[in-house]
């Protein structure tokens, strides 16, 4: 895995909003793109939380009131990466923790995500690129028969040998 970083398996699409967004538009916002969490913002844009969608399905079943903001229900940002980061350390928050994803940031502003998903299409591609780029030597090829001869054992044998070895054998 080394060598790559955080930027190739960075998932532009992240969901920020504003920490003044009603509840019900965060929500709406979390459906229409199919993601698991909402990134919030201050009013600068920085990164200052984040709303997972459990947050929402909890508001709904507990009938929570719809006029909150998304600043009410957020919890802060325990973790984030930098684009020039390992990626080795992306695998490593997400293994060890809870998330399914990471916010990305530059500066405190989210840029992007990194998922398991992508994450995993990133190693991928790599270790693709790896065996593609592998040279084997001329005469190495694994279906080949004459590349390492079958043991007797396994060579079939003539009923006349069979014949043979039996009058020996007695």
């Amino acid at each position: 895995m080394t060598g790559m970083t955080v930027r190739e398996a960075t998932l532009a699409t992240a969901i920020t909003v504003p920490h003044d967004t009603p509840i019900k538009d965060a929500e709406r916002l979390l459906i229409e793109s199919g993601s698991s969490e909402v990134y919030v913002t201050d009013a600068e844009g920085l990164l200052i939380g984040i709303v997972p969608d459990y947050e929402f399905i909890k508001r709904h079943l507990l009938s929570g009131s719809t006029t909150l903001l998304v600043r009410h229900l957020m919890s802060p940002v325990s973790l984030s990466l930098v684009p020039s980061a390992p990626l080795e350390q992306a695998a490593l928050y997400l293994r060890e923790n809870i998330h399914s994803r990471l916010p990305v940031v530059v500066n405190h502003r989210v840029i992007g995500q990194v998922t398991r998903a992508t994450l995993l299409k990133a190693l991928a591609k790599q270790t693709e690129n790896l065996l593609s780029s592998t040279e084997l030597p001329e005469w190495f090829s694994p279906l080949a028969d004459n590349v390492i001869p079958k043991p007797k054992f396994l060579t079939p044998k003539t009923s006349r040998e069979t014949v043979t070895t039996r009058e020996t054998v007695e």
